[in-house]
C-alpha cells in the first residue's frame, strides 16, 4: 500500500497527486512535482488507502534536492502543526514505516524461495494410497523393479533398457562478425597503400580539405555597443567569484556575486538559524572576494561566502522575522539576487 498526497498550491489553486518517498514528524519528501518557488505555500492531504482517514495541513516548499536516481526530489516542511495533527502524523507514519518493512521481509522470502526436488526411496513409498480398480481385483501394487522380478516371463527380455539423455549442445557461436572485421581492416590497408590511384580517397580528401579553409563560427551571444559587438566568452572549468555588490533602490536590494564560472548551475535552500536564503554554486572553487559584506540594508544584513568542498556557500543573513520575496537572475559574469521590501 503505497501512502501518496494531494497537494495544492494555495498561490495557483493547481492541485498534484503525488507519491511519498520519505516522510517524518518535520516534513516529507516528494518526487514528480513541477518547480516552485522557495517557501511557496501549500496544503497537504495525505492518504494510505482505505487503512487511515486522511491527514490534512499545511506546508511550504523548503528545499529543492538532486537524488543518486537522478531525478529532483522536494522536500515540503510542514507548518501551523497542532497537537492533534501530530498525532494523527504519528499514526500515519507509524502505518507507513510498518507497510515499509512488511514490503521489505516480503521482497525478502521471495527471493529465498528455490525450487527443489523430494528425493523417496522404496521405505517411504508404503503410505501412499493406491487407488485403482486393480487393488480392487487383487492385483499387487509393486514398489521395487517389477522387470527385474518378473525377469522369467517370456514377455520380458530380462534387462532394463537405459535411455540416455544427451544434453543438446549450444551452436557455435557466427564467425560472420569476424571475417566482417577482417574485411573492414584488409580494405582499409588497401585503400591507404594505393591511395594515389584510388578515386574515392582522392574525393574525400577534397571535401576535407574544403572544410578546413571554412571559417569556424564564433558563440552567436553577442551584446551591441554602438557599433561594436562584444562576444560573451564560454566557460569551462572551475569557476571563480572575485566580487560582492550590493545596489538599493525603490522597490528592494540587490547583490550581485561576480566572478567567473557556471553562475546558472546552482540551487537554492533556506535557512532559519539565523534566517536567511541560501545559494550554492557547485562548478565554483576559487574565493577571492572578502568572505562576510555588511549591506544593513532592509531587509539584508550581511553577506557571507563559505568555500566548500564542492563549490561555494553563499548566506544571505536577514534582519527580520519574515521572509521577503526575492528574485534571482543570472548571467556569465554574475548571479543578482533582489529582495524586495
Amino acid at each position: 500500500m503505497l501512502a501518496r498526497t494531494k497537494l495544492t498550491d494555495i498561490k495557483s489553486q493547481q492541485d498534484y497527486l503525488l507519491f511519498i518517498s520519505k516522510m517524518n514528524l518535520k516534513g516529507l519528501l516528494v518526487s514528480s512535482l513541477p518547480k516552485m518557488p522557495i517557501g511557496n505555500p501549500v496544503k497537504l492531504q495525505l492518504t494510505m488507502g482505505d487503512r487511515l482517514a486522511p491527514v490534512e495541513l499545511e506546508g511550504e516548499i523548503y528545499k529543492i534536492v538532486p537524488t543518486p536516481q537522478g531525478w529532483n526530489g522536494t522536500i515540503i516542511r510542514f507548518v501551523n502543526t497542532t497537537p492533534g495533527i501530530e498525532k494523527k502524523l504519528k499514526t500515519f507514519i507509524s502505518e507507513y514505516d510498518r507497510e515499509i518493512q512488511k514490503t521489505t521481509a516480503e521482497k525478502k522470502v521471495r527471493s529465498s524461495l528455490v525450487e527443489k526436488t523430494t528425493m523417496v526411496h522404496e521405505s517411504s513409498l508404503s503410505h501412499l494410497a493406491l487407488s485403482s480398480p486393480d487393488k480392487d481385483s487383487g492385483a499387487i501394487a509393486y514398489t521395487i523393479d517389477e522387470e527385474a522380478f518378473l525377469s522369467g516371463d517370456t514377455g520380458l527380455s530380462g534387462h532394463t533398457m537405459i535411455a540416455a539423455i544427451k544434453k543438446e549442445k549450444k551452436p557455435k557461436k557466427s564467425r560472420k562478425r569476424l571475417y566482417l572485421v577482417i574485411l573492414v581492416l584488409g580494405s582499409s590497408i588497401g585503400a591507404f597503400m594505393y591511395r594515389d590511384v584510388w578515386f574515392p580517397y582522392k574525393f574525400f580528401s577534397s571535401i576535407l580539405a574544403f572544410t578546413k579553409n571554412i571559417p569556424r563560427l564564433r558563440p552567436p551571444s553577442t551584446k551591441e555597443t554602438g557599433t561594436e559587438s562584444q562576444v560573451e566568452e564560454v566557460f569551462s572549468g572551475p569557476g571563480t567569484i572575485d566580487e560582492v555588490l550590493f545596489s538599493e533602490s525603490a522597490a528592494g536590494v540587490t547583490v550581485t556575486i561576480g566572478g567567473s564560472g557556471d553562475f546558472k548551475t546552482h540551487f537554492i535552500s533556506k535557512n532559519f538559524d539565523p534566517e536567511g536564503l541560501i545559494i550554492d554554486l557547485p562548478s565554483f572553487e576559487k574565493l577571492e572576494a572578502e568572505e562576510a559584506v555588511t549591506v544593513k540594508k532592509n531587509p539584508i544584513k550581511q553577506v557571507r561566502l563559505l568555500k566548500q568542498s564542492k563549490g561555494i556557500r553563499i548566506y544571505f543573513d536577514l534582519m527580520g522575522s519574515s521572509f521577503p520575496e526575492y528574485d534571482v537572475e543570472t548571467d556569465s559574469a554574475s548571479i543578482q539576487v533582489t529582495f524586495n521590501k
